[in-house]
């Protein structure tokens, strides 16, 4: 007898019990079926939600996590198996609203072309029934779409216990040499750069030389030189952390650091000068076992490097330093171990860059307008940005008179030969309008589209955003101004151009531009052109109120640059503006 009850027991385990799960499945489809619809609908809700936040992250810029990436395939994959589940059903009933409900359920389009991939991968899926045998199709198909769903379900229920995710992203290293790649210049390749380079190479790689310098004239061509460095740098050893700082004329240490501290993806919310250099000096030696090169151009005044959080230690060997300047001493005040001077470009360096940049094809070209094209590359001084800037005013152009007036102002002007070039560029825009954006574009100081467009529309020049963005594409084309690589709706100019606007502007006897140290009453009471001047820009630093009495009747426009909100104004000024 207890063998035949084992027997029986094997026989139930066998039989009765699949057979009771299998009509329990039948029974139960409907309702399997309508879990995985309502699943698979808060499954793509929370996607959906989430999905927002990864977008977000990536306009960003920032790394998303990778069981974040996991858990959106997981999604992907278990979604598009219960749309062909449910697509099979809506099929075999064709689409009847009143069996489950969930009708509602859209499917995003990826994961619909998913379900259609899963579906030519797997051919006999749709080509094979349920069951052979007629009679019994109904109940297989129930059953094994029953038993599908409910598997499904259970398994879409569990995903959505996994999603609990606090942060989606992270800030990943910045690679700047491809911004500072596509924002070249120049493509030619000359030799007195392909040396200046090769020697800058060797001297960051003596491990002895930790600070290195580099002098020129302005628009020599510093900027791009380095910049060179900074991707030959990065192709030899892609490790290494490259970080570009744009000094300029008016250094702010704080401004410096935080340059410095958005490259290293570091926040740095401390407002103490002393805080903020220690958390930037223990960024970098984080970093010590990687490389690091910090650039620094355009240098005007002498930086406390220790002040930024700059600082050497001998036990970092790979950080270093490589600084631009048009002062030679001002390089050796910071103490630089090696300089290099970068010279203007040979004769026939300076003819081929021209040529390409004015599309001249001496073929073409008769001898006459060939040789007033050589006196005027001559007339430019071996400076790129020089030659680049009247290249482009003169591209296309073909009467030999425009070459010759360009020459004749050219050699005319009583203008330096840096700025020589580009005054007779600005002289050749094509109207009055043109030439007052580009000054405003100097002395607003602002790199921002709207800043400008605000400024134009208080001089009455337009009030419609096209017409200035014609202007700017006018003033590129001029190589007046440059692309902004970081953003569309802000533009640049190099520091000689800038420079020249500035100097424009002061001569200008409509225009009075002044940097304001202290509020002296007599300089303001004797200065006899602000009794002429129309528009007035005032750059304050450390003046807290003007003083009453300015006798500026004539003032139209009044651009105010400070930084400090309590500034008191004088009464002739309020109602001016």
């Amino acid at each position: 007898m207890e063998i035949v009850s084992k027997i029986v027991e094997k026989l139930l385990d066998y039989t009765l019990i699949p057979v009771t799960r299998l009509v329990g499945y039948v029974i139960s489809y409907t309702d399997n079926v309508s879990e995985l619809k309502k699943q698979a609908k808060r499954l793509l809700g929370e996607r959906e939600t989430l999905q927002h936040r990864v977008d977000a992250t990536r306009r960003n810029v920032e790394v998303i996590e990778n069981r974040v990436k996991d858990w959106l395939c997981e999604v992907m994959e278990n979604a598009s198996k219960a749309k062909i589940l449910l697509d099979d059903y809506d099929k075999r009933h064709k689409r009847n609203a009143e069996e489950i409900e969930g009708e509602d359920l859209k499917w995003p389009d990826d994961i619909a072309s998913r379900a259609k991939e899963l579906l030519d991968k797997d051919d006999k899926r749709s080509k094979t029934a349920w069951c052979s045998s007629k009679p019994f199709s109904s109940m297989c198909w129930r059953h094994q779409i029953s038993r599908k769903a409910k598997k499904l379900a259970e398994e879409i229920a569990k995903i959505k216990g996994e999603k609990e995710f606090t942060q989606v992203s992270h800030r990943g290293e910045l690679n700047i040499t491809e911004t500072l790649a596509s924002s070249a210049k120049n493509d030619e390749t000359f030799e007195s750069r392909v040396a200046a380079l090769n020697r800058i190479m060797e001297a960051l790689a003596d491990p002895n030389l930790r600070l290195i310098g580099v002098h020129g004239l302005g628009g020599v061509g510093k900027t791009t030189l380095v910049r060179d460095v900074a991707i030959k740098v990065k192709e030899k050893s892609p490790d290494t952390n490259i970080v570009f700082v744009d000094v300029k004329q008016s250094p702010e240490i704080k401004k410096i650091q935080q340059d410095i501290a958005d490259m290293l993806r570091l926040d740095l919310k401390e407002q103490n000068l002393l805080t903020r250099a220690t958390l930037l000096h223990k960024r970098l030696k984080k970093d010590e076992e990687k490389k690091i090169l910090v650039i620094l151009d355009d240098l005007w005044k002498e930086l406390d490097l220790n002040e930024i959080g700059l600082i050497f230690e001998k036990e970092n060997k790979n950080y270093r330093i490589l600084m631009t300047s048009r002062k030679r001493d001002m390089l050796s005040k910071m103490d630089t171990q090696k300089n290099f001077w970068l010279r203007e470009l040979t004769k026939e360096e300076s003819w081929d860059l021209f040529k390409v940049k004015a599309t001249l094809n001496e073929s073409s070209k008769s001898k006459e307008l060939l040789t007033i094209a050589r006196e005027i590359v001559t007339e430019c001084g071996g400076l790129p940005i020089a030659i680049v800037t009247i290249a482009a005013a003169l591209e296309g152009k073909e009467e030999i008179a425009e070459w010759r007036d360009v020459l004749r102002r050219l050699q005319n002007h009583d203008y330096d030969k840096i700025n020589r070039p580009i005054i007779v560029s600005y002289e050749n825009l094509k109207d009055d309008c043109l030439r007052s954006i580009f000054v405003l574009a100097g002395v607003i100081n602002s790199s921002a589209t709207i800043d400008l467009f605000k400024c134009c529309c208080g001089l009455g020049l337009f009030y419609d955003m096209d017409n200035l963005d014609a202007c700017i594409s006018e003033l590129k084309d001029s190589c007046l101004l440059q692309d902004n690589n970081s953003s569309k709706s802000h533009f640049s100019m190099h520091d000689v151009v800038h420079d020249i606007a500035i100097s424009i502007a002061s001569k200008d006897d409509q225009f009075f531009l002044k940097k304001i140290e202290k509020a002296d009453e007599d300089e303001w009471a004797t200065n006899d052109k602000l009794k002429r001047c129309e528009k007035m820009l005032l750059d304050f630093s450390n003046v807290r109120e003007l003083p009453e009495g300015l006798q500026c009747s004539n003032l139209t426009f009044f651009y105010l640059r400070s930084k400090d909100s309590s500034l008191k104004l004088p009464q002739l000024f309020q109602r001016n503006t």
